[in-house]
């Protein structure tokens, strides 16, 4: 693919992107998300494709400790989610998630009562799964362990390293 140039095959692209992000190949998923979402030939925020790059290079990021980076993705995110949409909601997830992380708490709370409650209402899995991971980091923070008495709809349908992430997050309510 490199040889043809660009993005000649942005799906292609980002497919093998979120394969090798799978199989644990965090570098080669860097090289991937960071053509599809920087430089003169990435592709525009607009484009659905484009949006799921993002979210995956800020997840990265996120991995990375690198707080700014994925900081600067989310906010590339914002022009192209509508209010309570999914793409809205899930870079409104990690935000919260990012302000947890970094000891930034001042008004975390009640931001995160609005998002978890659009979480639950859309119901779509890879945003349950990320609701659920952010609201147990947010509960162990906070000193309460108890869990969430209610999964959110559709989580155990999400992609394999969400699930992970999410079980990884609650077992420290356990």
């Amino acid at each position: 693919l490199q040889e043809e140039g660009g993005l000649r095959y942005p799906d292609v692209l980002l497919d093998l992107a979120f394969a090798a992000y799978g199989a644990g190949e965090l570098d080669v998923t860097r090289r991937l998300a960071d053509r599809l979402t920087g430089g003169e030939d990435g592709w525009s925020a607009g484009l659905f494709g484009a949006r799921r790059a993002l979210m995956l290079r800020a997840g990265l990021a996120v991995l990375e400790g690198d707080f700014g980076l994925a900081e600067t993705l989310l906010s590339k995110l914002a022009p192209h989610g509508e209010p309570g949409a999914t793409v809205d909601v899930w870079r409104r997830l990690a935000r919260c998630l990012l302000r947890t992380m970094s000891g930034r708490l001042r008004g975390v709370g009640a931001e995160l009562a609005h998002v978890l409650a659009d979480a639950r209402r859309l119901a779509v899995p890879e945003t349950s799964a990320l609701a659920g991971a952010v609201e147990a980091r947010w509960r162990v923070v906070n000193g309460d362990p108890t869990p969430p008495l209610n999964p959110y709809p559709h989580e155990q349908r999400a992609r394999p390293d969400l699930r992970r992430f999410l079980r990884f997050e609650r077992a420290y309510l356990d």
